[in-house]
C-alpha cells in the first residue's frame, strides 16, 4: 500500500508535466533529470549504499557517539563534495547547456540542476539515515511528503516558468526534504545534522 501511494503520485506528477510541457517540454526535462543524475552520482561516488551498512552497524552496536560520528563525517564529506560539483558546474553552464541541450540558451536549467543536487546529496543522505536505524514509518513519510509537493510544486511552477519551473521544482522538492528530514533527525534522534570536521 505504502509503494501504491508513491507510485500513483510519481504517475501523477509525470502525467502533469506530460501535458503542461508537450513532447518537446518532456524531452528537455528528462535530459534535465539525467543531468542532475549524473551529477549527484558524481557527488556520492557510490557511497550512498557504504553509508547506509555503516551507520546501522553503528546504530546496532549501541555506540551513540560512533553513530554520530559516522553520520557527521559523511555528511561533511558529501556535501563538501556536492558543493564542489555544483559550483563547477555552473561556471561551466554554458558550456554543458550546449552539450547537453544543444543551446546555450538552456544555460538556467544547468544551475537550477546543479544547485539541485547540492541539495539533494545531504538531503537523501540525512533521509537514509531514517533505514539504517529501521524507521521505516519515518523514512515513508518524508517519502510521501515529497511526492505531494511534487505533484504541487510541478503543476505550479510550470503554469509560472514553464521547463524553467518544472526542473525548479526538484529544487523545491529536496529543499522541504532537507527541512523534513532534519527536523526529524532532530526531533527523534537528537541529532542536529551539521557537518563537522572528519575524525584525524
Amino acid at each position: 500500500s505504502q509503494r501504491l501511494i508513491l507510485m500513483v503520485l510519481g504517475a501523477l506528477r509525470t502525467k502533469i508535466a506530460a501535458s503542461l510541457l508537450g513532447p518537446a517540454g518532456i524531452g528537455l526535462l528528462a535530459q534535465a533529470t539525467a543531468l542532475r543524475d549524473v551529477l549527484a552520482a558524481l557527488s556520492t561516488l557510490g557511497t550512498r549504499s557504504g553509508y547506509v551498512k555503516l551507520a546501522a552497524e553503528a546504530w546496532g552496536s549501541g555506540d551513540r557517539e560512533h553513530f554520530q560520528r559516522v553520520f557527521a563525517t559523511t555528511l561533511t564529506l558529501a556535501t563538501v563534495l556536492a558543493l564542489t560539483i555544483a559550483g563547477a558546474t555552473i561556471l561551466g553552464a554554458t558550456s554543458i547547456a550546449v552539450q547537453v541541450f544543444g543551446d546555450a540558451k538552456f544555460f538556467p536549467l544547468v544551475i537550477v540542476s546543479a544547485v539541485t543536487v547540492a541539495l539533494m546529496v545531504p538531503a537523501r543522505l540525512m533521509a537514509r539515515t531514517f533505514t539504517a536505524i529501521l524507521d521505516y514509518r519515518t523514512f515513508f513519510r518524508i517519502a510521501v511528503v515529497e511526492g505531494v509537493v511534487s505533484v504541487v510544486a510541478m503543476s505550479l511552477l510550470i503554469l509560472w516558468l514553464g521547463i524553467l519551473g518544472a526542473v525548479a521544482s526538484f529544487l523545491v522538492i529536496e529543499l522541504v526534504v532537507l527541512v523534513l528530514s532534519a527536523w526529524f533527525l532532530w526531533r527523534k534522534l537528537a541529532i542536529v545534522p551539521r557537518p563537522q570536521r572528519p575524525d584525524p
